[in-house]
């Protein structure tokens, strides 16, 4: 083997180790939980290896249930507090753990778990950012399976206007992270029927419980007020489904 072929080589390997290690930074660096307000009620969470997610069981029984996917490079955890709260509010909830925190390489995350309890008849899909991007793209695709959709700092680029789903579309005043005209561009992609909910003073990020994002704008409210305001707008759409 000659040098100049060797040096080819040794180009090639190079540019490989670099792309991996590229992509491997890439994946590796995401939002953390808060782990302060995670640990205040981790008993009341469990974690289903079966369906690779993590389960929020209400106290009492219920067909309604909520299979939630979380944003880009976000750790599942943060959404520990919203979904408790709407267990307790009497639905069964259940987090989806993504590869490498994205919902784009696991879009049908949501197959296992209705499948692991087929005792819940009544399935939602809830998503934030590009997990809600996810949840709708899942849900165009079996609508006949599920109730509705719920739409955190998200859209649809799947049509679901002539879909019996009941869907809801929320979003922080502050959020400086979701694109605003793609948003008003696709909208029309959803039910006509479709209940949409502005929280004043609510940005991209507190949704979940993971400190500031990137480009985002600052909240005016706190992450608990901006989850309770979607907890019971939620609640409210859905009390007579």
């Amino acid at each position: 083997m000659n040098k100049k072929i060797k040096k080819i080589l040794l180009i090639i390997i190079c540019i490989i180790a670099i792309g991996i290690g590229g992509v491997y930074w890439y994946v590796s660096d995401y939002y953390h939980a808060d782990m302060n307000v995670v640990s205040i009620n981790k008993s009341q969470m469990s974690y289903d290896e079966n369906i690779e997610g993590y389960v929020f069981k209400p106290q009492t029984a219920t067909k309604k249930g909520i299979i939630f996917y979380p944003g880009a490079k976000v750790d599942e955890l943060a959404y520990q507090p919203l979904m408790l709260k709407l267990s307790q509010q009497g639905y069964f909830c259940v987090i989806a753990k993504m590869p490498f925190h994205f919902a784009v390489l696991k879009i049908g995350a949501a197959d296992a778990i209705m499948s692991q309890y087929s005792q819940i008849t009544d399935w939602y899909m809830m998503g934030h950012s590009l997990g809600g991007a996810m949840a709708a793209q899942y849900a165009s695709e079996h609508s006949n399976a599920l109730k509705g959709l719920i739409l955190l700092a998200a859209y649809s680029t799947q049509d679901l206007s002539s879909s019996a789903l009941s869907v809801m579309s929320i979003y922080g005043s502050e959020d400086h992270v979701l694109n605003k005209q793609k948003y008003k561009d696709y909208f029309s992609f959803l039910p006509q029927n479709t209940k949409e909910l502005i929280i004043e003073g609510g940005n991209h990020a507190q949704f979940g419980n993971y400190g500031k994002q990137s480009g985002d704008g600052e909240a005016t409210i706190d992450p608990s007020e901006q989850q309770n305001q979607t907890i019971e707008f939620v609640i409210k759409s859905l009390q007579f489904k």
